[in-house]
């Protein structure tokens, strides 16, 4: 057999894929045409069929309901329980206590050079340096004043630890009242002007209007002032408290008036202003008669200021330009009206 005859031989043997094929076709042939069913019973199929199919759809539904009712019942409870809980957490912002009227020099707010910021707020800390000083207004008008080397935490709008230095309050309205707190003694003031100096060993509440009402660990004790004498108390741990008296005008007390602003004399009455130099200077002021304070309340400026240190020197200025004249004697601004003759 030559080659050409070999690969007809091998092109005309049937696969295994071919035979099997054939032997399947040759099978069904054998066993004739499949038998339906009659029409009864594809109708009762039919139906068993359909019915379990719309069990399963009603299963699947009632599933679902079940889900989204527990999803719904959990998203009710959530949102209760954050109407509950949203308004009882804390995000600690912070709230507003005072500003800062007038500095000099340098100092230091929360340990940070000061940037100029005149909001002062809740638990801040202050520290002034060498040579500086600043003012404070707390929002009931009270007015602090932090010499140099001063360290004190404002708590609040009415608590102050002073934990060194020298501070001066000045709260102009009897029914409110702050506290300052040190490490000898806690003080509260009843509408007053007082100083507080805070060293390593020793308090000193020094009084220039007013009372004052001071708890130590030992006992507790009041300061006031009288016929233009303030009371000093100095406080040592474990000993004596020392009494001794300062004048309301002395020289002591200039150094409060770096951080006061002026006195804006536009529309103000003459009233107004007495009391203010009368702050200021610690001085009474004594009217000449009811009607010559009736005077001085409804007489107003026209305009200008007045700076806290002269006004010893233009206070009888100012009032020339009215009906009223003014008099300094024994520490007291002596107020009476021009005479007519």
């Amino acid at each position: 057999m030559n080659n050409s005859d070999a690969n007809n031989s091998r092109n005309n043997t049937p696969n295994s894929d071919e035979i099997m094929t054939d032997e399947l076709e040759a099978l069904l042939k054998a066993s004739g045409k499949r038998e339906q069913p009659v029409p009864e019973v594809a109708d009762v199929i039919q139906q068993s069929t359909h019915q379990a199919w719309q069990q399963a759809v009603r299963a699947r539904q009632k599933r679902m309901r079940q889900w989204l009712t527990s999803s719904a019942a959990a998203a009710v409870f959530f949102a209760a329980m954050l109407a509950v809980v949203l308004p009882n957490i804390s995000f600690d912002e912070p709230t507003a206590v005072a500003h800062i009227t007038q500095s000099y020099g340098d100092f230091t707010l929360n340990k940070k050079q000061h940037d100029y910021s005149t909001i002062v707020y809740q638990g801040d800390k202050l520290s002034t340096a060498e040579d500086s000083i600043i003012g404070i207004k707390l929002p009931d008008n009270t007015l602090v004043t932090l010499d140099q080397n001063t360290r004190i935490t404002l708590v609040n709008a009415a608590l102050i630890k002073v934990h060194s230095g020298r501070v001066y309050v000045d709260s102009p309205d009897h029914n409110t009242s702050i506290l300052v707190s040190t490490p000898l003694g806690d003080i509260v003031d009843i509408g007053t002007q007082y100083e507080v100096t805070v060293t390593p060993n020793a308090l000193d509440v020094a009084m220039r209007d007013g009372k004052t009402k001071i708890t130590t660990a030992a006992k507790t004790v009041y300061a006031s002032v009288a016929n233009g004498l303030g009371e000093v108390l100095h406080i040592v741990k474990n000993a004596p408290i020392e009494r001794h008296k300062i004048a309301t005008t002395d020289q002591h007390w200039q150094w409060t008036h770096k951080t006061m602003a002026d006195f804006n004399l536009h529309n103000a009455s003459v009233y107004d202003l007495l009391n203010w130099a009368s702050r200021v200077t610690g001085k009474d002021i004594v009217y000449a008669s009811p009607a010559t304070q009736r005077q001085a309340e409804e007489t107003h400026l026209s305009g200008g200021n007045l700076s806290p240190n002269t006004i010893s020197e233009q206070l009888p200025n100012i009032l020339k330009t009215t009906t009223l004249t003014l008099e300094e004697r024994r520490g007291a601004f002596i107020i009476s009206e021009e005479s007519t003759l």
